[in-house]
């Protein structure tokens, strides 16, 4: 699950190898721009600099990287249905809401499935990719099977530590390979100079899915002279990715614009001419590490001409303060919001915050359960007073967005943290709000009973053995308390004091401190986002081979849980999205139980831009489109308004 937050693209010197497709070509004739050099600025969060195809792990830098590196092999549509011949010269054309729309791709992909034995047991699953012809990378060498193949052994590679979760997915051959009882994975093979194929066991509805990566150009991240495909040879030795993380800080592939350099926290780039959609139209592009409180007066001021607020009710009524019409869309600002494909969410870690040395047992689980009912309690009063109506409370750890999602209608769906310890209702209808804040406040002394603590005139007295009194929660609110959360956690901290329990609310200036803090399992508990992918996976997230320490360790939870596991392959292994449907619900019940993440909020993203320097007529692909949560900007389309 890659964590992005800008929508710029559709769900989307070594010497060349003796083959026709690896030739360098001239740049092509540049686009009819505006003939105005000034560059268009994105106001950002902080970047962590890790601008890596392969390692970089936040959505700042992901969006770096997506500059760079362009299109993944997937394209999808308005409703994130899979595009599966964007790759053939015309694309392929899609009706939404009435109206065709036209979508083209780096890539074009068929999905084949075997049942050789003819007893309706799918043995393997095929998904051949195959490229259009004519994609070059930023220094015009043309994309080829070749960088795909490279791309995919780096993910594979057993020394690999990023993010990502290709080598979870069944893949024929990498067992072996990973082991060193081949030198080479069987279900990855070239076809021709353009298609490769990739095979896996039976089914996994994820895999075409986690398999769409943006091809790295192998020339730049690996070396040519180490690659032969015949010779079993891919470009690095295998267990040393050093050439690969040599590049982190420089990402470079056949994205709309080059990276030039990231200095006094600004990136810079230059639009790069051997684009496939043709260079674009804006040739200089900055992003601008800017605070959450200035991103709107960023914009007023000149010094940025994009940028995404939080999408809050004292936000939009700044922004409308800007425009003489006194709305969010005027003169001096426009402003657009699609639902966000994501959520945020209060995380906590299970092995700091547990009873014993067991993270899941049931003392530990209900310890979590206390603090998850005091922060659920204050979720519509933060919501309500930051977001107003541009944004909901949400009940499992999944967007409102999936299809996935579990719904108010569903057998067994519940209000989060609204039970008691012995399963009773906490709240009754008709209580006012300190009446519920009261209820809330007696339940969690009921869990922190039960998971262990004395209690002495109501209030927690001593606590068991590897549980504590006091504990720390990381909020990154720019050290002014600037996030939907903030209250949450601070009227969270004033009810736990009252019964005995002090928990002390951080607030980080810079995110970067909070990402790496929850990322390396050193704070109890922390408040972010996730974002989404167009199929729901869980693995990355709640797997037990993916926690802090082992595998990809993406799983910061450390929620290890083989039953958790087990409904994990199921929903990946069923083409029958209704059953799928059911075994997510299960496993996101089993995550509320570890109560190692409670679900806060379902927000609509904010995009605000200049009306006086941006034609924002130029953003959508036709002009005029409509963007969605699955489909955004087209930041190669957007041009700035003549000087």
């Amino acid at each position: 699950m890659k964590i992005k937050f800008a929508i710029f693209f559709v769900v989307t010197g070594a010497l060349c190898l003796l083959l026709p497709a690896c030739s360098k070509a001239e740049p092509p004739a540049a686009s009819a721009g505006t003939g105005n050099s000034t560059p268009y600025v994105r106001a950002i969060d902080s970047m962590n600099g890790v601008f890596s195809p392969f390692f970089g792990s936040s959505a700042y830098d992901s969006a770096v990287v997506d500059m760079a590196l362009g299109d993944g092999l997937l394209t999808s549509d308005r409703l994130g249905n899979i595009v599966y011949n964007a790759g053939v010269a015309e694309g392929e054309t899609i009706a939404y809401n009435g109206r065709d729309y036209p979508y083209n791709g780096i890539a074009s992909v068929k999905v084949e499935t075997a049942d050789p034995d003819n007893d309706g047991k799918v043995d393997s699953t095929s998904y051949t990719w195959t490229l259009r012809k004519g994609i070059r990378f930023s220094d015009g060498e043309e994309m080829t099977a070749d960088d795909i193949i490279f791309t995919a052994y780096v993910y594979l590679d057993p020394s690999y530590t990023g993010s990502a979760t290709i080598n979870s997915l069944g893949i024929l051959g990498y067992d072996d390979y990973k082991t060193g009882k081949a030198d080479f994975v069987s279900g990855i093979e070239k076809l021709d100079d353009y298609t490769v194929q990739f095979t896996i066991q039976g089914i996994n509805t994820a895999a075409i899915y986690r398999m769409a990566f943006q091809p790295a150009p192998l020339h730049y991240y690996g070396s040519k002279s180490a690659y032969n495909y015949d010779a079993k040879q891919f470009g690095f030795s295998k267990g040393d990715l050093s050439s690969v993380k040599a590049k982190d800080s420089s990402p470079m592939g056949a994205g709309p614009y080059k990276f030039i350099e990231f200095k006094d926290k600004i990136v810079y780039f230059e639009a790069n001419p051997y684009y496939w959609r043709g260079e674009a139209k804006t040739k200089y592009v900055q992003f601008k590490e800017t605070a959450e409180p200035d991103k709107i007066t960023a914009i007023t001021t000149g010094a940025a001409d994009y940028s995404e607020p939080t999408n809050s009710k004292q936000r939009l009524a700044e922004i409308s303060g800007y425009n003489s019409n006194k709305q969010p869309t005027g003169d001096k600002l426009t402003y657009k919001s699609v639902d966000f494909l994501g959520y945020g969410y209060i995380g906590i870690n299970a092995s700091l915050v547990r009873v014993g040395t067991e993270d899941g047992s049931r003392a530990s689980r209900n310890l979590r359960k206390a603090f998850g009912t005091i922060f659920a309690v204050y979720r519509e009063l933060t919501i309500d007073s930051y977001y107003g109506d541009t944004a909901s409370a949400i009940e499992y750890p999944i967007s409102k967005t999936s299809w996935a999602a579990p719904r108010p209608t569903d057998p067994g769906y519940e209000i989060a943290y609204s039970k008691d310890v012995n399963g009773k209702d906490i709240y009754t209808s008709g209580m006012s709000a300190d009446q519920r804040y009261a209820a809330a406040e007696q339940a969690a002394l009921g869990y922190f009973a039960a998971a262990g603590y004395s209690i002495v005139d109501g209030k927690l007295a001593a606590a068991p053995a590897g549980a504590r009194l006091d504990y720390k929660v990381m909020i990154a609110a720019s050290g002014t308390g600037e996030h939907p959360s903030f209250m949450l956690l601070t009227k969270a901290a004033e009810s736990l004091k009252k019964i005995g329990m002090n928990l002390t609310v951080q607030d980080i200036a810079e995110a970067s401190t909070l990402f790496n803090a929850y990322q390396n399992g050193t704070t109890d508990m922390w408040v972010a986002a996730w974002s989404a992918t167009l199929d729901p996976d869980m693995y990355q997230l709640y797997a037990s081979d993916n926690v802090i320490g082992k595998g990809t360790g993406s799983n910061f939870y450390m929620i290890a849980d083989p039953t958790l596991d087990t409904y994990m392959q199921e929903t990946r292994s069923s083409l029958d999205n209704n059953y799928r449907r059911e075994i997510f619900q299960e496993a996101y019940r089993l995550i509320m139980d570890w109560a190692v993440e409670i679900p806060v909020y379902q927000r609509q993203e904010a995009m605000l831009l200049s009306t006086e320097r941006v034609d924002v007529d130029s953003i959508t692909d036709p002009p005029g489109g409509e963007m969605t949560t699955f489909y955004g900007m087209r930041i190669d389309l957007l041009r700035m308004k003549a000087e």
